[in-house]
């Protein structure tokens, strides 16, 4: 059963039955999205975005974390987890941040400007370090390059480089930019996995 629910979005559901809550909200906050992509839900609904063939997939093998909204950070662990995958083309998928961003800003604002005026910095700081610093090693490798687990952006002089040697240049960079010389002592204060120390 097909289910138009704006000009651009279509549910499709299994033998008549209405979709489920989880279908019909992520329909919902996708009608402002503007290019075709396909979403695919674990009981057989689908929706449909746009005209034409779709750029990207986006396939739920769980939606229970949706509950907690669509904000980045929730969005972001539950593909660490597993819970969802996505085929075509991802730079496409990307686009979805734009919504991502808009859906939360109110709240974020609202959470913050609540945290600077009525919270102790002490006890929120405390709070958001230790929650940080909880993750394994493991978690943080996912993102950084092999060699040196830069935790912070590195510099790409060209497209096509690895994130491997965009950590490079970051370091020769830093290097330079320091004037080093022989004798010289250097204090590497948050020296993370010591990639500084290492190059």
């Amino acid at each position: 059963m097909a289910l138009m629910v704006k000009e651009n979005i279509v549910i499709t559901t299994q033998d008549g039955a209405s979709a489920s809550r989880a279908t019909k909200g992520v329909a919902k906050f996708l009608k402002n999205l503007d290019i075709p992509c396909r979403f695919e839900f674990p009981k057989g609904e689908s929706i449909q975005v746009g005209e034409g063939k779709p750029l990207f997939t986006f396939i739920f093998h769980a939606t229970h974390f949706l509950r907690k909204g669509m904000g980045e950070l929730n969005v972001g662990r539950a593909y660490i987890e597993g819970k969802f995958d996505i085929k075509g083309d991802v730079a496409a998928f990307m686009n979805l941040r734009k919504l991502l961003k808009s859906k939360n800003t109110f709240f974020s604002l609202f959470k913050l400007s609540w945290k600077i005026l009525f919270s102790s910095f002490r006890r929120s700081n405390k709070k958001s370090i230790d929650f940080h610093y909880s993750f394994d090693d493991e978690f943080f490798y996912t993102f950084t390059d092999k060699k040196y687990h830069m935790y912070s952006q590195c510099i790409y002089k060209t497209p096509t480089e690895t994130l491997e040697q965009a950590a490079e240049h970051k370091l020769e960079t830093m290097y330079n930019g320091l004037q080093l010389k022989e004798g010289m002592r250097l204090l590497d204060i948050g020296g993370g996995w010591g990639g500084v120390s290492i190059y």
